[in-house]
């Protein structure tokens, strides 16, 4: 478990095998390797090839790429169609 606090705390994640990685950062993260996940809180904010998302807390399952939102304030998803 590694936990990060800064103004902002970030981290860059690439999952072994894959072409695209993930960008996140928020006041406070906490990243566990071991179960593929990651919790940010505070001004949080996670990008993955075409979408983004924002919210003041995201838990983010790193192993199916699907999240959870605090229910504190707006949650703002930008998701871009793939090029044709």
């Amino acid at each position: 478990k590694i936990e990060v606090t800064g103004e902002p705390a970030s981290i860059i994640y690439r999952r072994p095998g894959a072409d695209e990685s993930l960008s996140a950062h928020s006041h406070f993260l906490i990243f566990e390797p071991g179960k593929d996940r990651l919790d940010l809180d505070g001004k949080a904010y996670v990008e993955r090839a075409r979408q983004a998302i924002a919210s003041e807390s995201i838990l983010y399952f790193l192993d199916d790429d699907t999240f959870k939102t605090g229910s504190k304030g707006r949650v703002r998803v930008v998701t871009q169609p793939e090029p044709d």
